[in-house]
């Protein structure tokens, strides 16, 4: 059985972390005019405040979608090693619990925003 330690789940978090956003970091690229390392995704829009917070929220998704993951990886972990011990096994399902909450919440600001800006944030 594999053991995993606090050093191999930050070095496995941080490689996923990684792989998630390296497609953000694909070529130079513009920003209102000025000339940038990442790749702050193509607007349609001439509005560049909304350019500016569909950036965000695309950063934000990644953001989240890691963490949500990460939490489900780390619950169930604490739950499938708890060896009987009902405290680290409520513990484990604690994690996965508000993770898969922090998802739900995650997903009504996405609603809620699409709703409030006019025509739709990606529209």
């Amino acid at each position: 059985m594999v053991k995993l330690n606090k050093k191999s789940l930050i070095i496995a978090s941080i490689v996923s972390m990684q792989i998630a956003v390296s497609s953000k970091f694909a070529s130079a690229a513009s920003f209102g005019g000025v000339s940038t390392l990442l790749d702050w995704g193509s607007c349609s829009s001439d509005n560049e405040i909304l350019c500016l917070v569909a950036t965000i929220l695309d950063w934000l998704s990644v953001g989240v979608v890691v963490a949500v993951l990460g939490g489900i990886v780390y619950g169930g972990v604490m739950y499938a090693t708890s060896g009987g011990n009902e405290s680290q096994a409520k513990r484990g399902i604690d994690i996965i619990r508000n993770a898969v909450i922090a998802l739900v919440l995650y997903g009504l600001m996405y609603a809620i925003l699409q709703f409030l800006i006019p025509g739709g944030l990606f529209s």
